[in-house]
């Protein structure tokens, strides 16, 4: 009998000190996740809202000049890209993709970037497609490799619709004289000119002017 009492009583002593040490660890990794390097915040950027990491990088270059290096190699939460800000990321997609369904990553002053701009004329596109001109930038070595990593293409223009890559000029130019692209921007919540046939007179003009341009460029 005795054997027994002291075995319950050992044991009330024991649940109380496992209950304390189990809340002490709690308390002790929630202080450390919040010094830790990745912050909840960045957490919640991998793994809280559902939203691609390129609109952090759309975000941040349309609010200015990039200065975080951390952010070329490898993927980083939202907060990376929020620049001190709260940023509600669901409420940003949704704006970016209302207000900025297109955006071109390219440089002024390249012929592939000037023959995607005059494609997309043909088709009276609002809201107008953004252009982001790497050259005329300061933050340009940083854009770059971001861009390069997060839509696997190297090369610019780099053309966008809703967050998504659909490649370059060349690409561009084939969704054109495929009749597809009206249907593609339109998709992407632009809002493209009527004119109802996809291939207009004034869109054939623009493939003629183009395919003149690609057999200069090549001489």
């Amino acid at each position: 009998m005795l054997p027994r009492l002291l075995r319950r009583r050992r044991a009330l002593f024991i649940l109380p000190a496992v209950i304390f040490a189990l809340v002490l660890l709690s308390v002790q990794r929630s202080g450390s996740l919040t010094n830790h390097r990745v912050s909840r915040e960045k957490l919640t950027g991998y793994f809280g809202p559902n939203v691609d990491e390129i609109y952090g990088l759309i975000h941040l270059v349309l609010s200015g000049d990039i200065e975080h290096h951390d952010l070329i190699n490898n993927a980083v939460g939202l907060s990376m890209y929020a620049d001190g800000k709260v940023v509600d990321w669901k409420d940003e997609v949704q704006r970016l993709n209302n207000d900025y369904p297109i955006v071109i990553f390219g440089e002024r002053y390249c012929p592939y970037n000037r023959r995607v701009k005059k494609i997309l004329s043909a088709y009276e596109i609002t809201p107008a497609p953004y252009n982001v001109e790497l050259d005329m930038r300061r933050d340009s070595s940083i854009i770059r490799p971001v861009l390069t990593r997060l839509t696997d293409r190297a090369t610019l223009p780099n053309i966008l619709l809703r967050g998504k890559s659909i490649g370059g000029s060349d690409e561009l130019l084939a969704l054109h004289r495929s009749q597809k692209l009206e249907h593609i921007l339109r998709e992407a919540g632009a809002v493209v000119r009527a004119t109802g046939e996809e291939s207009t007179p004034m869109n054939d003009n623009v493939a003629m002017m183009i395919a003149g341009l690609d057999e200069m460029w090549q001489n």
